[in-house]
């Protein structure tokens, strides 16, 4: 490639010759004409031969260049979603805790659909056994062991007679309850 741009360039510099100085350089002034049509016939024979290379040369770079581009943006949205994704999970799990903690004014769709259900779920157990567990709570004492033995019993229960799957862990299904079961008495004694 390099030789043949060599040869180009020198046939170039020829025909940028006055036809004097290239006559007087081939010896004979009858030969110009002919040889400057001889070296315009090879330089464009070499352009031929050439600019297909180039074309496909320039053809591919750009191919490439488009294909880094696209390769570019797709990452780029790859990552976006993947952030997108990462926030989402982090939000859901810190309303997650707040629901699991008692607070109301979490709704159920900024929650993981499985969970929104057990929380809805646990909340009507609580509703459902409201006077029995403010009782046992009265004389187990809240945040006892025996009172978290109670609330996981009640949970199984409940969970064998619904055929009811939770999606929590237990720890976490006995948060939800109590917590509930807080709001209920609080509400309960505001009304009173």
């Amino acid at each position: 490639m390099r030789s043949t741009a060599f040869t180009l360039l020198n046939l170039l510099v020829l025909l940028l010759l006055p036809p004097e100085g290239f006559a007087q350089s081939q010896g004979s002034i009858t030969t110009a004409p002919l040889a400057l049509s001889f070296s315009i016939a090879a330089a464009l024979a070499i352009l031929l031969i050439v600019s297909p290379r180039l074309l496909r040369f320039w053809r591919t770079h750009q191919i490439n260049r488009e294909k880094g581009k696209l390769l570019a943006i797709r990452q780029a949205a790859e990552t976006h979603a993947m952030r997108r994704e990462q926030t989402l999970q982090m939000q859901q799990s810190l309303f997650l805790e707040a629901a699991l903690a008692g607070d109301t004014s979490i709704r159920m769709s900024m929650l993981p659909p499985n969970a929104a259900r057990t929380i809805e779920w646990l909340r009507s157990v609580a509703v459902e056994n409201y006077l029995m567990l403010s009782h046992l709570k009265n004389v187990l004492g809240d945040n006892t062991l025996d009172w978290h033995v109670e609330l996981l019993r009640l949970i199984e229960q409940e969970q064998n007679r619904d055929s009811f799957e939770l999606h929590l862990t237990r720890q976490q299904a006995i948060q939800a309850l109590n917590s509930h079961l807080n709001c209920l008495q609080r509400s309960d004694t505001r009304a009173a």
